[in-house]
């Protein structure tokens, strides 16, 4: 194993360079970006760089003077433009071929980590685990709504009494034998699910893990699909959301 004890300074650095020696500096600009980045599917993470460098969406990025509503707004459409007009943006990646998939959403770090994370609810938190936990009808079905954004998910599996102790959850799920429906119920004020990024405005459905019961024995803790707004945006019945307000971050997921 080598370590590096130290390091000589071969050149002057750039910065007291005169222009005239900086410009005649042979500097292999594609070679250190290769070094720096991935090899992996480098011309397509420099195409969705491209991307994200030119379209003016992308350039906003101070939310200073938003509200909260409308930097999540903002934030959702900054999704959309990506994954519905760039062309570079395949959901089937996840599990299809992962060094494109991480290639693909690497370099939205570059526009914010309120992008980023909305892409990570909606494409791995949902997405990868209703494709991964889910049944190939689960997958190879819903998977274009996915992809669309007509499927718009979230991860319900934090809950105010126990935060992501999975196995301590009490959102109950029923299997009613007769209508052969599951029955998803909060028995307590501790059971809710609570902050769920993406929950407060734009979500369709949610993957909710509760215990499982059959004949009343419990089966464990299961992931179900679950319905949480129309094709209007508007809560279905049985179902309660609310608001958990303005956070110190990352208010545009």
């Amino acid at each position: 194993m080598m370590y590096l004890t130290k390091l000589t300074l071969l050149s002057p650095p750039i910065s007291i360079l005169s222009r005239e020696r900086y410009s005649r500096m042979d500097v292999d600009v594609a070679g250190i970006n290769l070094l720096l980045d991935t090899p992996y599917y480098w011309s397509h993470r420099r195409a969705v760089m491209e991307f994200l460098a030119t379209h003016p969406i992308f350039r906003k990025r101070d939310f200073t003077g938003m509200s909260v509503s409308e930097q999540r707004s903002l934030v959702m459409e900054q999704v959309r433009v990506f994954t519905q007009e760039s062309g570079l943006f395949c959901f089937r990646d996840y599990w299809e071929n992962p060094a494109r998939w991480a290639a693909t959403l690497e370099p939205v770090a570059y526009v914010g980590n309120n992008m980023l994370t909305k892409c990570g609810v909606l494409f791995s938190l949902f997405g990868a685990t209703l494709a991964i936990v889910g049944s190939d009808y689960h997958r190879e079905s819903l998977w274009k709504d996915v992809q669309t954004l007509k499927m718009r998910g979230c991860f319900c599996l934090t809950e105010l009494g126990h935060g992501s102790d999975a196995r301590s959850i009490e959102t109950v799920a029923v299997l009613c034998a007769e209508t052969k429906e599951f029955i998803l119920n909060t028995p307590s004020d501790s059971a809710q699910k609570y902050w769920i990024g993406g929950l407060a405005l734009h979500c369709s459905h949610g993957i909710v893990f509760a215990q499982l019961f059959v004949d009343g024995v419990n089966e464990g803790v299961h992931a179900f699909l679950v319905r949480l707004r129309d094709e209007n945006n508007n809560v279905v019945s049985g179902v309660h959301i609310m608001d958990c307000g303005a956070k110190s971050g990352l208010n545009g997921v």
